[in-house]
Formats: C-alpha cells, structure tokens, sequence
C-alpha cells in the first residue's frame, strides 16, 4: 500500500498530563491574574460561539417554516419579527467585533443584506420569490 499524503504537527507541550509544567512557561502565563483573564475570555468566546451557533440553525428553520407556511398559502407577515429578533440577538452582534475572522463577519453582513431582500418579497405579496429563493438564503446562514 502506498501513502497518498503525509503530514506533521508541530507543537510545544508546557503542561504535562496532570498540569504541571514541562519548561519554562511564556512571560504571560507566570502573572496567574492573567491566566485567569484570559481563561474567562476564552471562556466567554465559546459560550458566545455554542448560541451563535444555535441561533444560526433556528434561523435555518425559521426561513424553512415561512416557506413551507408560504406554499401553504399561509401568513407569515407574524413570523417576521420573530425571525429578525432571532437574527439581531446579541450572540450574533457579538459576531461584528473585530476578534471575530473577517470571513465571518462578512458573512453575517451578506446574511442581514439578503434577509431585506427576503422580507421585501413577503411583504410585497410576491412570496413565491421568497420561496424560490429560500435554499440559497439559508445556505448564506449555512456559511
């Protein structure tokens, strides 16, 4: 059998596998105040990144709703502002801060653009451009 790839990590172990030290730790992580800072911060970031998370797959499902409500001819003019307190819930605002990878915040810009495009179509009685548009709005949500 032949290789098709092959690949390293590189890393430096500080800890060992009951937290001890296994070099001289960084000028950073001798200040315990810090290290305790920035625990919390990262902390804080994956509470942040597990809600944006959930929110983006209730958005998925909201947009899927209002269409399947749609083709049932069904109003949804309600759903509306379910859906835009979903979108501009803080979890997702904290999504525009300048720690968060440009990709992302970009994407979230490109989601709220697409959202007034969609929202136009169901409130301007054109809804079946809402449902024609639907995968790939929730694929932007997706990205």
């Amino acid at each position: 059998m032949s290789s098709v790839a092959t690949f390293q990590i590189d890393h430096e172990q500080l800890l060992d596998a009951d937290g001890r030290p296994t070099a001289p730790l960084p000028a950073f992580a001798q200040d315990a105040s810090e290290l305790l800072h920035l625990y919390r911060l990262m902390t804080l970031c994956r509470l942040f990144d597990a809600k944006a998370i959930n929110l983006s797959g209730s958005l998925r499902m909201q947009a899927y709703r209002m269409a399947y409500e749609i083709e049932k001819d069904q109003v949804v003019l309600g759903r509306l502002a379910q859906f835009e307190q979903t979108l501009h819930a803080p979890e997702l605002q904290e999504t525009q801060r300048w720690i968060t990878p440009a990709s992302l915040r970009r994407t979230y810009g490109e989601v709220l653009l697409q959202w007034q495009v969609m929202r136009e179509h169901i409130e301007n009685a054109t809804p079946s451009r809402y449902t024609d548009n639907t995968e790939q709005f929730v694929a932007a949500i997706d990205d």
